[in-house]
């Protein structure tokens, strides 16, 4: 069966960080005379942040870490995140198994999912295909080729971009 999303309805979840603790220690580090263990143990202050801030020191910014976790994305929105590599990546397998059946799941707009359009099949003959048909045809060779032992990830060559993928992202 065909998992079908549409663009825009992707989430991005923030699931750890915003920590002010990294901000904070780098801030004090800057500036402060105390050992690594004193300023580490110290309580968050937001004003000696916005102090270090405000003097032009903003590479304590670069010490706070966030961790996302991405899903209902297409692989083309992959392919944009990971080249620009400002952050580390842990991609879900796309030959994974959900309770023993894989999914086969793309996200695409919803105005490519009913276009129609004539096209010729190797015999020859003439049909008209929607992107839905195109992306279910896809799945069915996917699965035929699964099912006569062909290597999964050989097969992962002629996935759609559409293909959905799940994501961590650490930066």
């Amino acid at each position: 069966m065909l998992d079908e999303k549409y663009t825009g309805n992707g989430k991005v979840v923030l699931l750890a960080g915003g920590g002010k603790i990294y901000t904070d220690i780098a801030a004090r580090f800057v500036r402060s005379e105390r050992s690594l263990e004193e300023i580490a143990a110290s309580p968050y202050s937001r004003q000696i942040v916005r102090n270090i801030l405000e003097s032009g020191h903003r590479a304590a910014l670069e010490f706070d870490f966030f961790l996302f976790g991405v899903e209902g994305y297409s692989r083309v929105t992959e392919t944009q995140l990971v080249r620009k590599r400002l952050a580390s990546y842990l991609i879900k397998s796309g030959r994974a198994e959900l309770g023993g059946k894989r999914r086969f799941s793309v996200v695409y707009p919803a105005s490519v999912r009913d276009f129609g359009a004539e096209v010729t099949l190797p015999d020859g003959h003439t049909t008209r295909l929607t992107g839905r048909d195109l992306a279910d045809l896809t799945r069915q060779w996917y699965d035929a080729g699964l099912e006569a032992g062909l290597p999964e990830v050989d097969l992962s060559y002629l996935k759609p971009q559409a293909t959905e993928f799940k994501d961590i992202i650490g930066m």
